[in-house]
């Protein structure tokens, strides 16, 4: 594992263990225990990998009301996973892989063309 390379073990297991924490917030649909499970990190900051306070600070913190929309509303997904597998069945065959060469671009172009005119 490259990323392994860059830190020792221990502190390579002590970031592991932070970012188990962190998708562990999100693993329940109770709103409280997300909120419970937040504070209990954010504590910890001063104490935290750099690494992890700066995922927090540019990922979680701005976004943690719509991370947690799922608890509140029932009909939103905890995971994006229903609409990937949606388009990677669906849009496959058509842009799959198709923009690694300039062929492949005007290929996608023509298609999405003639499903415009349509």
């Amino acid at each position: 594992m490259k990323i392994q390379r860059i830190f020792s073990n221990r502190r390579f297991s002590v970031i592991v263990r932070y970012l188990t924490e962190i998708n562990n917030i999100f693993r329940t649909y109770d709103e409280n225990e997300c909120l419970k499970r937040y504070e209990r990190l954010l504590e910890k900051l001063d104490r935290l990998p750099e690494v992890i306070v700066k995922i927090l600070m540019k990922k979680i913190v701005p976004n943690f009301e719509s991370l947690i929309e799922f608890t509140v509303d029932n009909f939103i997904p905890r995971t994006s996973n229903q609409a990937e597998q949606h388009y990677s069945k669906t849009k496959k065959s058509e842009t799959t892989r198709k923009f690694r060469t300039s062929n492949g671009l005007l290929e996608y172009l023509a298609l999405f063309m003639e499903n415009e005119a349509i």
